[in-house]
């Protein structure tokens, strides 16, 4: 009995050992599930940043989508606006080549007012010349009648 009082005294021991090494790895084990919820919670706190960052990248990319609408108005604007331009050009250039159509008749008009005046200003000495020619015959022609006159008296005083 001595025996089996010592093999159970054996075995209490042993089973006290293995309690306290049960003890132990449980107290390593909760250990373990608070370290496990404390990543758990970084976890969950890192999955809220994530979110957060994608909510915010969503915004973004929402922005940039209303940018590149707005672009696109003013590359559609900055298009009409250039069609407008070039049609300013092409009337523009069509007003210049008839300015210079206008030019050159303009210094035509200019050539042919120059000549007439040459014209009228030659017409004008000789009109005035036979004007002078006029007046010298007029007066000829009054004294020719008066000496035809005075023959004539003499001729019937005779």
């Amino acid at each position: 009995m001595e025996e089996v009082l010592s093999e159970l005294k054996q075995i209490n021991q042993h089973l006290g050992s293995i309690e306290n090494r049960l003890g132990s790895v449980e107290n390593h084990l909760e250990s373990v599930e608070n370290r496990l919820e404390s990543v758990e919670n970084h976890l969950e706190s890192v999955e809220n940043r994530l979110e957060s960052v994608e909510n915010r990248l969503e915004s973004v990319e929402n922005r940039l989508e209303s940018v590149e609408n707005r672009l696109e108005s003013v590359e559609n604007r900055l298009e009409s606006v250039e069609n407008r331009l070039e049609s300013v050009e092409n009337r523009l250039e069509s007003v210049e080549n008839r300015l210079e159509i206008v030019e050159f008749e303009q210094q035509q008009i200019k050539q042919a007012v120059l000549e007439t005046n040459e014209k009228v200003n030659r017409l004008a000495v000789i009109q005035e010349s036979q004007h002078r020619i006029i007046e010298l015959l007029s007066a000829r022609s009054i004294q020719q009648e008066a000496e035809l006159k005075k023959i004539s008296e003499l001729q019937g005083v005779v």
